[in-house]
């Protein structure tokens, strides 16, 4: 099996440019509601900066269970009004 190492950089382009060009194709506002302790919504906050708006819940869970469930909801309310 080959292995594929990536540097930092090629890394967060892998992750982020994908999503990033399928917004940009939406041409509507959008916004990311990230989870703030989770590692690959971090990595994909400091990979795409300003590039998309973005809503951060104070959760380490990426599926917004328990608590972060109403913070979920809230946020989805507010920018889907």
């Amino acid at each position: 099996m080959l292995r594929v190492i990536q540097t930092g950089e090629e890394s967060r382009n892998l992750l982020s440019g994908p999503v990033l060009t399928a917004i940009a194709a939406l041409q509507t506002n959008a916004a990311v509601i990230l989870a703030r302790g989770d590692a690959t919504a971090m990595a994909f906050a400091a990979a795409a900066g300003t590039a998309v708006p973005s809503v951060t819940i104070d959760t380490d869970s990426h599926s917004f269970t328990g608590p972060a469930a109403a913070a979920l909801e809230t946020a989805l309310r507010r920018n889907l009004a």
